[in-house]
C-alpha cells in the first residue's frame, strides 16, 4: 500500500504544473506572511525617491501619504498584484529542469521585475502630482494596476525568451516604405476608448479599491483588452472601406495564377479530399491553378493516394516530389523552388477547401501592397463538443485578426488557409527550416517588410481538428513550443516603431506573459486565507463589498465576447454554436493552467543542453516533442540546411 502511494507521488511530482503550483502556493504563503516587509521595503523606497525631488511624503501607520501633513493624499500600492507576478520567478528557478546559470538568470529577471515595479509607481506619482490628480485615488489605483500588469508580463515573457535557447532572425530593412498615420490613428483611438470605458466602470461601481480581493479580480478580468483587442477594432473594421476595393477599377483586375504548395507527413486519411476540393474550387476561379505536393518522407499510403487522385484532376495541374522526412520548413522552401504562380497558397494536407474560397480572397491582391491574406478555417466535421468549441475559438481568433488588420498589424496568418503574393514571399526569404511554427515566424517577416497582411472572412477551410481532449492538448502543446520560435526569431520588430505592429506585437507578448501570472491567481487567493492576511470575516466584507463590481465585470466581460461571437456567427448561421462557449472557456482554462506551464518548463530544460540554436539543437527538440508533447509528431531526420538539395532532388518524381 505504501509503495503505491509513493508511487502516485512521484507520478504526480514528475507532472510539471503539479510542482509549478505546489511551489508557486510556497512563495505565495512566505511573501503575503511577509507582505508588511515587502510595503515597507517599497513605500520607504517611494519615499527617500520622493524627497530627492523635494516632494513631501511620508508613510504614516501603515498608509503612503503625499502631501502636506494637513491636506495629504493616501496612494493605495497594489502590493498584492506586484506579489502575483514576483512568485512567477523562484517558482519557476526552483521546479524547471534547468542548471544552475539560468535558475540565477531568472531570480535576477525577477529582482529586475522588483525594482522597475518601484521605478513605475514612483513615475506615475510624479505623473499624477503635476496633474493635480493625487486626490483621485480610483484613477491612480487603476493605471498603477494597468501599469503592473503591463510590466510584469513583458518581464515574465523577457525572462523566458532571453533564459530559453531561440532561433535569432535577421534585421529587416523595409521592401515598401509608406505612411502608417491611419493606422496609428486607430490604434491611440481604441487604446484610449478602451481604457476610459473601463474607468468609467469602475467609477460609476463605487468599487472599494483598498480590497487586496478587488485587486485580485482586477488583474484577472481587465476590460481594457477585451475592448482594445476585439470591440473598438471590429467595430473600425465594419465601418471602414475594405481597402481591395479602391482598386477595382485598376490594371490588377486580371486574376492571378495560384500554385497551391502542401507539405504531407502521413496524410492518407485526408489527402485526397484536400486535392479534390482544390480541384472544385478551381473550377470556381478564372485564373490558373497549379498543386505542388511535397511527399515529406510519409510511412503510409498517402503518396499513393496522391498519385491516384491527380490522374482525376481538369482544373489544376498537379506535381508530386517525394523528399526523405526532413521536417515541415525545409518541405515548404524545397516545394517553394517548384512553383510557378503568381500567388502561392499555403494549405494543410488535411484541409478541405470551400469551393467558393478563391475569389474573394485573390480580390484582396489587387492592391499590390497586400502581401498575404488568409481565410476563416472551421472543424471539418463539427460532430462533437469538443469540436464545436473549437470552432467557436477559431471564431474568436478570426475576430481577433480582424481587429489587428485594422492596425496593419496581424501577428500571424495561419499555416492551412493563407496565401502569399511570391515577390512579397521571396523578398521575405520564404519558409525557414528547423523552426517550428513557420508559418507564424513567416507572417512577420511578410509583414515588416511593408507589405499588408490582411483577413477574408468570406473564404471558408475546413480542417482536421482535435477530437477529443488529450489530441486538442497534444496540439497546443506543439503550437506553444512553435510559439517561442516563431515570436523568438522577430523579436526585433519591437523596435521599429515606424508601425502600430511594434506595439501590437508588444501587446501579444505581454498578453501572453501576463497570462503565467493569471494561473497563480487561485495560488495567491488561497494563500490569503491561509496566512490570515484577511481574515474570514474580513474577506466576507470584503467580498460583499465588491461583490456588484465582481459580477458586473464578469456580466460585461464574457456577455460581450459572447455577443459579439453569436453576431459574427450568425451572419454564417452558426448561432446555435454559442451554447459552447463554456467549453470553449474550459478549453482556454486547460490551455492557461496546463498547457502553457508545462511547455516552458520542457523549453527551458532542452535549453540547459543546447546554449546555442542549432540544427543538432533542433534535431533534438524535435525528439523531445515526440517523446514529451505529441508522440504522434516525426523525430525523424533532420536534413541540414543547403547540404541535401542534391541528393532530394534525384528522388524528385511527377505525377
Amino acid at each position: 500500500m505504501r509503495n503505491k502511494a509513493g508511487s502516485i507521488i512521484v507520478a504526480a511530482l514528475n507532472y510539471y504544473p503539479v510542482r509549478y503550483y505546489a511551489a508557486a502556493f510556497f512563495f505565495a504563503y512566505i511573501f503575503l506572511s511577509n507582505i508588511q516587509f515587502f510595503t515597507t521595503i517599497e513605500d520607504s523606497m517611494l519615499v527617500a525617491m520622493l524627497h530627492f525631488f523635494r516632494i513631501s511624503s511620508y508613510y504614516f501607520g501603515g498608509d503612503f501619504l503625499i502631501g502636506t501633513f494637513y491636506a495629504p493624499s493616501h496612494v493605495v500600492i497594489p502590493v498584492v498584484v506586484q506579489l502575483v507576478f514576483l512568485i512567477f520567478f523562484p517558482t519557476i528557478a526552483i521546479t524547471s529542469r534547468t542548471n544552475l546559470e539560468r535558475r540565477a538568470r531568472i531570480l535576477l529577471f525577477g529582482l529586475l521585475c522588483f525594482v522597475v515595479f518601484v521605478l513605475i509607481h514612483f513615475l506615475l506619482l510624479l505623473i499624477f502630482g503635476t496633474l493635480g490628480q493625487l486626490g483621485s485615488p480610483l484613477a491612480f489605483y487603476l493605471v498603477s494596476i494597468f501599469a503592473t500588469r503591463i510590466i510584469g508580463g513583458l518581464i515574465i515573457e523577457s525572462t523566458i525568451f532571453f533564459t530559453a535557447t531561440r532561433p535569432v532572425g535577421p534585421k529587416i530593412k523595409p521592401a515598401i516604405r509608406k505612411s502608417y498615420l491611419k493606422e496609428y490613428a486607430y490604434f491611440g483611438a481604441s487604446l484610449v476608448i478602451s481604457f476610459s470605458i473601463f474607468y468609467l466602470f469602475l467609477g460609476i461601481s463605487q468599487a472599494d479599491i483598498s480590497s487586496p480581493i478587488l485587486a485580485i479580480i482586477l488583474l484577472r478580468l481587465n476590460l481594457s483588452p477585451l475592448f482594445f483587442q476585439l470591440i473598438i477594432p471590429n467595430i473600425f473594421y465594419e465601418l471602414k472601406k475594405p481597402d481591395w476595393l479602391r482598386w477595382a477599377n485598376s490594371a490588377h483586375n486580371k486574376a492571378p495564377s495560384i500554385s497551391f504548395l502542401i507539405a504531407a507527413y502521413n496524410e492518407e486519411k485526408m489527402i485526397g479530399k484536400c486535392i479534390r476540393s482544390i480541384e472544385k474550387a478551381s473550377s470556381h476561379y478564372r485564373g490558373r491553378v497549379e498543386l505542388i505536393l511535397v511527399n515529406d518522407g510519409s510511412t503510409d499510403r498517402t503518396g499513393k493516394i496522391i498519385r491516384e487522385t491527380a490522374q482525376n484532376l481538369k482544373y489544376c495541374d498537379c506535381k508530386l516530389f517525394d523528399i526523405p522526412n526532413s521536417g515541415k520548413g525545409y518541405a515548404l522552401k524545397y516545394g517553394l523552388q517548384r512553383t510557378s504562380g503568381d500567388i502561392i497558397f499555403r494549405t494543410d494536407a488535411d484541409t478541405v477547401l470551400d469551393e467558393y474560397c478563391l475569389p474573394p480572397m485573390m480580390n484582396h491582391f489587387r492592391n499590390p501592397q497586400v502581401g498575404c491574406v488568409s481565410g476563416w478555417i472551421l472543424a471539418f466535421e463539427s460532430n462533437g463538443i469538443w469540436l464545436k468549441a473549437q470552432n467557436l475559438m477559431n471564431c474568436w481568433y478570426l475576430l481577433t485578426k480582424r481587429g489587428q488588420s485594422v492596425f496593419d498589424s496581424i501577428i500571424v496568418q495561419p499555416g492551412s488557409s493563407t496565401a502569399y503574393r511570391r515577390k512579397a514571399l521571396e523578398k521575405a526569404g520564404g519558409w525557414v527550416d528547423n523552426i517550428f511554427g513557420e508559418d507564424g515566424e513567416l507572417t512577420s517577416r511578410v509583414i515588416r517588410n511593408g507589405y499588408k497582411g490582411e483577413i477574408e472572412q468570406r473564404s471558408i477551410l475546413y480542417t482536421e481538428m482535435p477530437r477529443t481532449l488529450q489530441d486538442f492538448i497534444q496540439q497546443r502543446r506543439r503550437w506553444s513550443v512553435a510559439y517561442y520560435h516563431s515570436r523568438g526569431r522577430n523579436l526585433k520588430q519591437v523596435l521599429e516603431i515606424r508601425t502600430p505592429r511594434s506595439f501590437v506585437f508588444l501587446w501579444n507578448l505581454f498578453r501572453h506573459g501576463v497570462t503565467y501570472a493569471n494561473s497563480l491567481l487561485w495560488t495567491v487567493l488561497l494563500a490569503i486565507m491561509v496566512t490570515g492576511v484577511s481574515s474570514t470575516s474580513q474577506m466576507e466584507q470584503s467580498l460583499l463589498k465588491v461583490l456588484p463590481a465582481l459580477v458586473g465585470i464578469y456580466l460585461i466581460y464574457y456577455g460581450t465576447e459572447l455577443t459579439l461571437i453569436a453576431y459574427y456567427l450568425h451572419k454564417f448561421r452558426m448561432t446555435h454554436d454559442v451554447i459552447y462557449f463554456p467549453v470553449m472557456k474550459f478549453l482556454s482554462f486547460v490551455i492557461t493552467q496546463f498547457i502553457k506551464p508545462q511547455v516552458m518548463e520542457i523549453v527551458l530544460s532542452w535549453s540547459s543542453k543546447w546554449p546555442r540554436y542549432s540544427t543538432e539543437a533542433f534535431k533534438d527538440l524535435r525528439k523531445e516533442v515526440n517523446r514529451r508533447i505529441d508522440p504522434g509528431y516525426p523525430s525523424g531526420q533532420v536534413q541540414p540546411s543547403g547540404t541535401s538539395k542534391k541528393k532530394i532532388d534525384r528522388l524528385d518524381s511527377h505525377s
